[in-house]
């Protein structure tokens, strides 16, 4: 096997776990899946087959990227959008999405962005028909809990408050009915709690409302703190916690915050709280301001405010006058001419109490310890730095042979050679040599597989333990495994940080195990099981 067809051992591997994946899940829904990972698995298996086999690695990769990370990408971007409320932005992301979403998946995302259109323009009906007849083709349970989600978003827009929690208690039915029945993949409607968890909170029933977000089981559900801020936006907001909300907007500083919650966003539920607070003055000016961030054209979003602003003019009129029916007809005049034909629903002037909010704080805190732990997206400067420095070295090796300059041949012969691990030489006392040899690399395979197996458990590693201890375990780890390789085969040569990597990912299932009290236990038990999975593949 040569250092070319290496490249196709992990690609022929994910692809077979993706084909299992597909008939474990429901065929119905994944055939067009199916048929992606089976390309690709034929790709791997011709670049076993013929030459050249670079052709095939390169074709291979390719689509194995195209197929899986760029279709989450998409796929990300279309949540996203859906999520602020940018229908055309949505629909536009959904349309790209069905060409690498083959077959149900693509149409699924373009009928549920159809969809919210559908409730967005107050078109019920239509709507419904959308989630009736995605519900009679059998979803499998977690997408069914994603079209639950936003149908039930859906009929948030359309401030049904009671629907939003019928919806609710027949999705909570259902997990039961398919936990009782032992459906595989089962998972409780994490979403469409949080939605319940909003419904309560507009009719200032705000014990119920944390008793939602508790049974959505946050800190097992949200690994990124940007998802995690955007629940409680809603919720600190309209229980009147202005304090804990100006904290989170703080907190909420990264552009992928600013995503979530845009300014508009932003001045839309700083209104909401002032609003809940009866502070009438505050809440109209926020929502000005927000109707002056509004991108051009987004008749939602102006829609939205400008019933909130009208909501807190009628309820500041009444505080100072006797409420009239023609009072109240006057304001719903008022958003007729805006185009706006929703019932007028008054405003609750109330705050939730202390003990909810502490709830609420207790259950984000921990939330949000779990998500620092689990985030593997975010730059530890440890594992950053080694991935550089690996790098840098290995591209001053490739230099050297194929520099013709006797200079800098001259230093990478020495660099490499002394370098190296070689037993006898470190009995002779050249005992820098089971350190040095961590970051010389044979060849482009070997590198990549090293940083690969770094970056993915070095982040998990370096957010539990912290970035001095991260390089304390990666170079112990890396010394022992040379002395080790010196004592049972002391005449061999070797380079690679893979004693190194392979140490960061005992770290990585020690961590996971004895976090047991702060990891969730569908968390954990996850983790455990995909590593020892890679221990097996990799024995």
């Amino acid at each position: 096997m040569n250092q070319e067809q290496m490249w196709l051992i992990p690609l022929l591997l994910s692809s077979i776990f993706g084909v299992t994946a597909c008939f474990r899940v429901s065929l119905k829904w994944s055939l067009g899946y199916l048929v992606q990972y089976l390309l690709v698995s034929v790709v791997a298996v011709c670049g076993f087959c013929f030459q050249p086999a670079w052709f095939f690695v390169l074709g291979g990769w390719a689509m194995f990227l195209l197929f899986n990370v760029a279709r989450r990408v998409l796929l990300n971007t279309v949540a996203v959008h859906l999520g602020a409320l940018r229908m055309e932005a949505a629909l536009r992301a959904a349309r790209r999405l069905c060409w690498l979403a083959w077959g149900p998946p693509g149409r699924f995302w373009i009928d549920l962005v159809t969809m919210l259109d559908h409730y967005a323009k107050g078109e019920v009906k239509q709507g419904e028909a959308i989630a009736e007849r995605w519900r009679r083709f059998g979803l499998p349970p977690q997408m069914r809990d994603t079209l639950t989600a936003y149908l039930i978003t859906g009929i948030v827009m359309n401030r049904d408050w009671q629907g939003v929690l019928e919806k609710y208690e027949k999705a909570v039915e259902l997990y039961q009915e398919d936990l009782t029945a032992k459906v595989k993949g089962v998972r409780f409607p994490c979403q469409a709690a949080i939605t319940a968890s909003r419904a309560y909170c507009e009719m200032a029933q705000f014990d119920k409302a944390v008793d939602c977000l508790e049974k959505a089981d946050l800190a097992a559900n949200f690994h990124q703190r940007e998802p995690l801020d955007t629940v409680f936006v809603s919720f600190f907001a309209l229980c009147g916690a202005q304090q804990d909300l100006d904290n989170l907007f703080v907190g909420m500083s990264s552009p992928a915050s600013a995503a979530a919650v845009p300014d508009y966003g932003r001045a839309f539920w700083q209104g909401r709280c002032a609003g809940a607070n009866g502070n009438f003055a505050a809440a109209i000016a926020q929502f000005d301001e927000c109707l002056s961030l509004l991108p051009k054209n987004d008749e939602n979003w102006r829609k939205r405010v400008i019933y909130q602003r009208v909501r807190v003019q009628l309820a500041e009129q009444a505080a100072t006058v006797a409420s009239s029916p023609e009072q109240t007809e006057f304001f719903v005049a008022a958003l007729r001419k805006e185009g706006i034909n929703d019932r007028l629903i008054p405003l609750l002037v109330t705050a939730a109490d202390e003990s909810v909010l502490e709830r609420a704080r207790r259950m984000r805190e921990h939330a949000l310890t779990v998500a620092e732990i689990m985030d593997t997206g975010k730059r530890g400067p440890a594992v950053t730095g080694l991935v550089m420095f690996l790098s840098v070295i290995f591209a001053f090796g490739m230099t050297g042979l194929v520099c013709d300059l006797p200079f800098i041949k001259n230093i990478y012969s020495v660099v490499f050679n002394g370098g190296l691990l070689q037993g006898e030489a470190v009995f002779r006392g050249e005992w820098w040599r089971v350190l040095t040899y961590t970051f010389l690399h044979a060849n482009l395979s070997h590198l990549f597989m090293n940083l690969f197996g770094l970056v993915w458990l070095g982040k998990h590693v370096e957010n539990v333990f912290g970035s001095a201890r991260f390089l304390i375990i990666f170079f112990g780890a890396g010394i022992l495994s040379g002395i080790a390789q010196m004592l049972l085969t002391p005449g061999e040569l070797a380079v690679g940080a893979s004693g190194a990597v392979m140490g960061v990912f005992g770290a990585s299932a020690a961590a996971t195990l004895r976090l047991k009290d702060v990891l969730p236990a569908t968390v954990r038990n996850s983790e455990l099981k995909w590593m020892a999975g890679l221990a097996l593949m990799q024995i």
